[in-house]
């Protein structure tokens, strides 16, 4: 994801936010001043689909960008008819089960990244 997207998400937000208070303010008072801002920040806002929707998909793609540059820690392959699961960290391990696995399509291993939870 790059960096414009996070900006457009962040953009997204802070309008979608502004419109709902907005709102707010409108439906608690009814005075015109309240209603105006309200009518103003929702033109502010290019394309209103549910602001409080809006703001949880941004804050999702906001939080997705923090794993993609995550580099694996480990590597795991389910091998054998038991589907054992076997993990390693040593680069020559996995690839061996890739050769492995280009050799012998018929039978070849799931291989997957293993990676650490960001707060952990």
């Amino acid at each position: 994801m790059n960096n414009d997207v996070i900006e457009l998400a962040r953009e997204m937000k802070k309008r979608s936010e502004a419109v709902l208070s907005a709102y707010a303010c409108f439906m608690k008072s009814n005075s015109d001043e309240d209603r105006l801002k309200f009518q103003a920040d929702n033109d502010y806002l290019d394309l209103m689909i549910a602001p409080n929707k809006l703001i949880a998909l941004c804050e999702a793609v906001e939080k997705l960008a923090e794993y993609e540059n995550m580099e694996p820690v480990a590597w795991g392959s389910n091998t054998g008819m038991g589907r054992i699961m076997v993990t390693t960290t040593l680069p020559v391990i996995v690839s061996e089960w890739q050769e492995f696995n280009e050799s012998h399509p018929d039978i070849a291993d799931d291989i997957f990244p293993l990676y650490r939870h960001p707060n952990k």
